[in-house]
């Protein structure tokens, strides 16, 4: 349950991004089409290393302080992945760097409260 919630979290702050940051601030009528196959690979790539991690393992979610760390740490690698990879394919041009910068925090943000909100949830049940 909590890696389909990190999929979702990431691919919507892909979006959440794209409005903000390339809709309201810079003004733009672009279609959502190239950046929402990004959005997917990202997501789809933190949940993977974060598996690899052992973020997910049985028990994971009532360490939160540890959780939060890893998450931001696999956040930091998928980050510096998709941009590894953009550079290498000549595709760093394509994308704004202000999209995918506000994109990390959106999903660091998102996957911070939603973590914080199942672990007070769950807590309450035992």
């Amino acid at each position: 349950m909590l890696q389909a919630l990190d999929f979702v979290v990431v691919s919507l702050a892909s979006y959440a991004a794209f409005i903000v940051y390339l809709v309201v601030i810079n003004g733009e009528t672009i279609e959502f089409g190239g950046y929402g196959v990004i959005s997917l690979l990202g997501a789809v790539l933190y949940v993977a290393l974060m598996r690899q991690a052992g973020g997910y393992a049985d028990g994971g979610l009532f360490r939160a302080e540890r959780l939060w760390r890893r998450a931001i740490l696999i956040g930091g690698i998928t980050f510096a992945l998709l941009v590894g990879v953009g550079f290498m394919l000549k595709l760093s041009s394509t994308y704004s760097c202000g999209w995918a910068l506000l994109w990390l925090v959106f999903s660091l943000t998102g996957i911070s409260s939603a973590h914080s909100g199942l672990f007070l949830l769950t807590r309450s049940w035992r």
